[in-house]
């Protein structure tokens, strides 16, 4: 019987190793996107806020909805990004933001793109 146990902790050791060794490089390059995400987000509601003279709340508010709005989309095909991103240069225009709203279709593209990189990270491993 404790030949068995010997046995397990061996291998529960070795498979540890593996893990470990493989684990830590995966988890880095893990981060990476999101953390490029929440850079591009920063800059963006600086920009807003700073740049634009724009009131806080408004800008994390229509950055948030790019954002939502990329999660949601994020499987349509390429002419209804093309779609969100008029629709949102437009709006700005209307509502005279015009340099806002084209920072806001960049939160959407990178929104797009973190969404397809990780996904595709996932399907890798």
């Amino acid at each position: 019987m404790d030949d068995r146990e010997e046995i397990v902790i061996e291998e529960f050791k070795t498979s540890r190793k593996n893990i470990k060794n493989d684990g830590g490089e995966k988890m880095k390059k893990d981060y990476i996107i999101p953390g490029a995400y929440g850079i591009a987000m920063l800059l963006a509601i600086l920009a807003g806020i700073f740049l634009l003279d724009m009131p806080i709340v408004i800008v994390c508010i229509i950055l948030v909805l790019e954002s939502m709005i990329g999660v949601c989309l994020h499987d349509m095909p390429i002419w209804v990004h093309g779609i969100e991103i008029i629709i949102s240069i437009v709006a700005g225009i209307i509502f005279k933001e015009t340099v806002f709203m084209v920072i806001a279709a960049v939160i959407y593209v990178v929104t797009i793109f973190a969404l397809h990189f990780m996904r595709e990270s996932k399907s890798q491993s």
